[in-house]
């Protein structure tokens, strides 16, 4: 079983120098950070009413596209939910395990972990808006931030969009 979900999904590599935003009370580096390609509905990102934050990709950053295969040219299903029955056996409430205060959350991260998966890129709850959420213990070697935006110049960034610098690949096809 061990590797198993590691070599289901595809690479996606997000260049150096890729611009990643997100909502949080602080900037401070996490073990967990949620981001979103997207300076608009950063869904996907610690939600709080404050500015959005600007990050940078300080490296290439090497991911796991956790998708079902596209049931439209540019719509990513989640397969998140496949990745939370493997783990306990349940669907069902899959989407809570994004929640901090899910005592499930470290197990879930943990087994990922062993899986060789340390983040993942995906549709936020199978809606356009892409996430990257980076689990790793080595966040700070991975990312920085750059600056806050106030929400009242959000309009500005509101067409930027940097999923499309991401790169996929299959390496089965290698």
């Amino acid at each position: 079983m061990k590797n198993a979900l590691k070599s289901k999904y595809k690479l996606a590599i997000i260049p150096k120098g890729t611009i990643l935003f997100r909502k949080a009370k602080d900037c401070n580096i996490y073990n967990s950070m949620y981001f979103s390609f997207e300076a608009i509905g950063t869904l996907g990102s610690d939600y709080s009413k404050g500015s959005t934050q600007i990050w940078i990709a300080k490296c290439h950053i090497i991911s796991r596209l956790i998708v079902k295969d596209k049931t439209q040219p540019l719509i990513y299903e989640t397969d998140l939910e496949y990745c939370y029955k493997e783990f306990c056996g349940e669907e069902k409430y899959y989407l809570d395990i994004k929640h901090r205060n899910n005592p499930r959350l470290k197990d879930f991260l943990n087994f990922l972990k062993i899986n060789e998966i340390d983040s993942w890129v995906t549709s936020v709850e199978n809606h356009t808006p892409m996430e990257v959420h980076l689990f790793t213990d080595r966040n700070k070697d991975l990312i920085k931030f750059k600056k806050k935006i106030d929400n009242s110049k959000n309009y500005i960034l509101a067409r930027k969009k940097t999923f499309d610098k991401v790169i996929i690949i299959d390496p089965r096809e290698f």
